[in-house]
């Protein structure tokens, strides 16, 4: 889907397809806040559902109670 009432990231916030988020990797000593990526596919709408995010340098897939909404 592209947008789901039901899909919300780590603190509530609605996300769908293009909102640009940070990605909270599980592994803390991998983490890098500073990159900003965008949501490019939802796969489903619940938060142990994957959500694939891409920046200018790779993609990753990720759950969605993994990423916080930039606004």
């Amino acid at each position: 889907c592209t947008y789901c009432k039901k899909c919300n990231d780590c603190c509530g916030e609605k996300i769908s397809i293009g909102d640009k988020v940070r990605w909270y990797d599980p592994e803390e000593d991998h983490r890098q806040l500073d990159r900003i990526y965008t949501i490019t596919k939802v796969n489903g709408c619940q938060n142990d559902d994957v959500i694939l995010l891409t920046d200018d340098v790779s993609e990753v897939e990720v759950f969605a109670s993994e990423i916080e909404k930039v606004n």
